[in-house]
């Protein structure tokens, strides 16, 4: 829908409505998975012309088969999660600090997951049961349409995912403009393209 230049000249000077960040839905970019709600069309969650494999914006809804970012921020945290046949539910997040916790508390799961026959899930259990999930999360902006807004979103990548987390921030760290000097520069200083594939 294309405004009038009648409304096109209101919003250029109308105030913005007064409201808070805490009342906004965090926008992330997720992956379609064979059993992603997003895919079924008897799920409210549905997103119609979606394929496993895309990508697509939890708030927007828009699909990618490839996407551009600039990464903004980068944060790594310990999220405590219920376990799911316990009810599930997101039960706090720890700072960076929690790691060495973390790695003892991930080689007993391990153990035990083996001993069990399970599949590794990269999951440590806490002694309340609860599960920690180490996750990276990237703040970024996915540049849009020519002529539209880079819109924001979060890539949360966890679990069996971090290794794709610490290459990427890996590359981020190696990466050198033409023409400037050797060093180290900031997240945002490069473009990513950003595609999806099957893990094997």
């Amino acid at each position: 829908v294309t405004a009038s230049k009648e409304v096109m000249a209101i919003m250029e000077t109308a105030e913005v409505d007064d409201y808070s960040t805490a009342e906004l839905s965090i926008p992330f970019l997720g992956i379609l998975q064979p059993l992603s709600p997003q895919l079924n069309p008897q799920k409210p969650e549905y997103i119609e012309g979606s394929k496993v494999g895309q990508m697509f914006n939890s708030v927007t809804k828009e699909l990618y088969d490839s996407v551009d970012v600039v990464v903004a921020y980068h944060k790594r945290s310990f999220i405590e999660w219920v376990p799911r046949n316990a009810g599930g539910g997101f039960r706090g997040e720890h700072g960076p600090d929690m790691e060495p916790e973390f790695n003892n508390l991930l080689a007993e799961a391990r153990k035990k997951r083996a001993a069990a026959n399970e599949k590794e899930t990269g999951r440590a259990v806490l002694p309340n049961n609860n599960e920690l999930v180490d996750t990276r999360s990237f703040y970024v902006l996915c540049a849009g349409e020519e002529g539209s807004m880079a819109q924001p979103a979060v890539i949360s990548m966890a679990s069996t995912q971090t290794k794709v987390a610490r290459d990427w921030l890996q590359m981020m760290n190696m990466y050198q403009p033409v023409g400037l000097p050797a060093r180290r520069y900031p997240l945002f200083a490069a473009v990513y393209r950003l595609t999806t594939r099957q893990r094997s």
